[in-house]
């Protein structure tokens, strides 16, 4: 709490990773064991930003800034620690931007082509062979980029606005969703063969989505609320919704099998954005400063009551979220 910010976390196996940065200071990356509350901050490695963190099967990917060159350009290497060891290795001389999201073999993340004008495009970096594609270039806009071992999936100009774009990882093959085309999109997450994201084709915030292997588009709001930032893992989906009347946000978490829906955050603010959903813990922050993003919050939802046995969500005793 204070006057710093956060800018990236990420969630895997009992553990959270984030970046925190303090007014005038560099930023460091941080890890977090949500089983014995005990946090641990990695060593920073020179003066500048360490950002953008992402947990991965023991390894911490993050953006180490670059020092500036005698043209006073600087950016950004894709840096990854082995928690096992603390070993530092460079991702690759070729993987310099930010934001990275991964599976097993690929790196999905934005390269900066110039710094200082915030451009940039969307690449696809394959572990295996060192190789690179351009998944969307400058003039799209890329954001929003998620990754798992089938797809990649994000936003970019494809029409009028930004649409939805999925790429099969198998073949390469890149597809625009054509529903999106002419519509406001924000906020895409990823889990298995289905994509959540913000809709504004009616005007106000709603949660669609497409499972990308039958081609069934979803919709799970249809009412008058507001609803945004939509995260997913497995069977369940959390965003934040709330009434068109000038209220707060609060956080429901929806079973996708079953229907049911629960509020878990029922204390109303404007300064709520859900950040992931893994396992039994939801992962979301709050906005204290003007400016930025500045404290986390980790719910765990069995221990809250909410999941039964099998992993579904609980219905409430009144039959109300």
């Amino acid at each position: 709490e204070g006057e710093y910010a956060t800018g990236q976390q990420s969630m895997q196996d009992g553990f959270v990773t984030y970046d925190v940065s303090y007014c005038g200071q560099p930023g460091n990356v941080f890890l977090y064991d949500l089983q014995t509350c005990t946090e641990y901050v990695l060593p920073p490695q020179n003066e500048l930003n360490d950002e953008n963190p992402l947990l991965w099967e023991g390894r911490i990917l993050y953006a180490a800034e670059i020092p500036r060159d005698e043209w006073f350009v600087s950016g950004f290497q894709l840096m990854e620690i082995e928690l096992s060891t603390m070993e530092l290795r460079q991702l690759s001389p070729w993987a310099q931007g930010m934001r990275p999201r991964q599976n097993s073999r690929h790196v999905l993340f934005r390269r900066y082509v110039i710094d200082s004008e915030g451009i940039f495009d969307l690449v696809l970096h394959d572990r295996w062979t060192d190789q690179q594609t351009v998944l969307a270039g400058t003039g799209q806009g890329a954001e929003s980029h998620h990754i798992n071992e089938d797809y990649a999936v994000w936003i970019a100009w494809g029409g009028p606005g930004k649409s939805v774009f999925y790429a099969e990882l198998a073949t390469g093959d890149v597809v625009e969703l054509a529903s999106t085309h002419d519509q406001p999109v924000y906020d895409t997450y990823l889990s298995g063969d289905t994509v959540l994201w913000t809709d504004l084709r009616s005007g106000l915030g709603a949660i669609h989505g497409l499972r990308i292997s039958s081609g069934e588009e979803l919709q799970l709001t249809d009412d008058a609320d507001v609803h945004s930032m939509p995260v997913l893992d497995d069977r369940l989906a959390a965003w934040r919704t709330r009434p068109n009347t000038g209220e707060g946000y609060q956080i429901v978490v929806q079973d996708l099998e079953t229907g049911v829906r629960r509020t878990v955050v029922t204390e109303r603010s404007w300064d709520w954005k859900v950040v992931s959903l893994e396992g039994d813990w939801l992962l979301y922050l709050q906005q204290t400063s003007d400016y930025w993003y500045n404290r986390i919050h980790a719910v765990n939802l069995r221990r809250l009551g909410l999941l039964g046995p099998d992993g579904h969500l609980l219905p409430s005793a009144g039959g109300k979220p």
